[in-house]
């Protein structure tokens, strides 16, 4: 008889776990560990819950967690749409304009994917080569007026759009930035799933999301105690940072060779 594969789940807590959780710190599990005002089904209760989530990404954020670091792909931005130093473009999650009056939509240009908060980093390449990508250099205090060359020389986040020189050619990017989650729905990702019955993607997060939901719902009834509960979380959330600087504390030990780095790509030097 063959043996049945296991189903494969990843390890993250459900919604109504963290609920149980901030149920009992809340000494809302008294009679019922559904509780008798946090339940599943009062109306206000997945507010509550999207509260505490925002604000658990936001500390997780705040705090360098890869969990919430995001990478795309954005492939044949146009050309800038004129040769004026003093010109920009601008990269949105709607559109593209090219700093001369036009307007590009999807699907003729990709524009920002929906869960980028703002960018870490973006690189270049001339668009449709399968080349190395290029760091292009932030401008955080403003970009200056440039000559308008083959690739785009600098860039900065403004207006919540991706602000960039203009090239003369079109260029495929690659961006690293700051990610969110989307709030806890119903039917996501499987319909006829409750929200309180969705997973929430974060490993190991219950601790501190349960300890952010008690101190939402503490404050909003007057609860002296609801600070020093949402610090409880704070501290729960360094937990799950310093997790992640295991990993980064590593340090390859290989010599490295007399040529490293002595090659480059072919798309100029700048």
């Amino acid at each position: 008889m063959p043996i049945e594969a296991s189903v494969l789940s990843a390890p993250y807590d459900t919604a109504e776990t963290i609920l149980q959780f901030a149920r009992v710190r809340l000494n809302d599990a008294i009679q019922s560990i559904g509780g008798e005002v946090l339940t599943d089904t009062a109306v206000f209760t997945q507010a509550y819950f999207n509260l505490a989530y925002r604000r658990l990404q936001e500390e997780l954020a705040d705090l360098g967690s890869v969990r919430t670091n995001g990478h795309t792909y954005l492939y044949s931005i146009p050309p800038c749409g004129t040769t004026d130093p003093g010109s920009q473009v601008q990269l949105t999650w709607t559109y593209y304009f090219d700093g001369a009056g036009n307007y590009y939509l999807p699907p003729v240009v990709s524009v920002l994917p929906y869960d980028m908060m703002e960018p870490l980093k973006v690189k270049q390449r001339p668009a449709g080569q399968q080349t190395w990508f290029r760091e292009i250099n932030c401008a955080p205090n403003g970009i200056p007026a440039d000559t308008k060359l083959q690739f785009q020389r600098h860039w900065m986040w403004r207006e919540d759009g991706l602000i960039m020189t203009g090239a003369t050619g079109a260029v495929d990017l690659e961006v690293d930035y700051i990610a969110y989650l989307a709030d806890i729905q119903n039917n996501l990702p499987l319909n006829n799933t409750p929200w309180y019955q969705q997973q929430v993607p974060i490993v190991r997060c219950a601790q501190a999301f349960a300890y952010y939901l008690a101190a939402e719902v503490g404050g909003a009834r007057g609860d002296v105690d609801a600070d020093a509960i949402e610090q409880k979380g704070d501290r729960e959330v360094r937990k799950i940072v310093n997790r992640q600087y295991r990993s980064r504390q590593r340090v390859n030990q290989r010599r490295r060779s007399y040529r490293h780095g002595a090659h480059r790509s072919s798309w100029g030097s700048y």
